[in-house]
């Protein structure tokens, strides 16, 4: 039990972790998205939703790539996880929220048109790519002998 909740608590870690690393990075995206023409309304009627949006999606996304590390990883070391497919899995965790808001319709009431909806998800893509590539490759650099079996 003891070795659930430490997990638990790992993933919970890791999903605020991405939440907050990913509302920061949403601000100077958003604002680019913007600039492209993602958005018909003013900036920063458009940069508040949509930070708000991507720091849930971190949330979420961060959670998901957790328990796809947990299933995938389960027997294998740090050093046996490669970088490329745990990016893989960052960028597919990232684009889940996206694509059930697409299909749901709830982005019909984001400031965003069609385009800087795709423009969105594909910056989600990105940001779980480079968040789930650099946990692995920010875990394998860090101290081993710090580390015990399982964190």
């Amino acid at each position: 039990m003891d070795g659930m909740l430490r997990k638990l608590r790992g993933a919970l870690g890791t999903a605020v972790t991405w939440a907050i690393g990913w509302a920061i990075a949403a601000v100077p995206l958003t604002t680019i998205m913007w600039l492209l023409g993602g958005s018909d309304l003013p900036l920063l009627d458009t940069v508040g939703p949509l930070t708000a949006i991507s720091a849930g999606s971190g949330f979420i996304s961060g959670g998901l790539f957790s328990l796809g590390l947990a299933t995938l990883g389960r027997s294998r070391s740090l050093e046996e996880l490669r970088v490329a497919p745990m990016a893989l899995l960052g960028a597919g965790a990232a684009i889940v929220l996206p694509i059930i808001a697409f299909a749901s319709g709830l982005f019909e009431y984001a400031p965003i048109t069609w385009r800087g909806a795709t423009i969105f998800t594909s910056v989600m893509a990105v940001l779980g790519a480079a968040t789930g590539g650099g946990i692995v490759k920010i875990a394998k650099g860090a101290d081993a002998q710090r580390l015990s079996p399982g964190e």
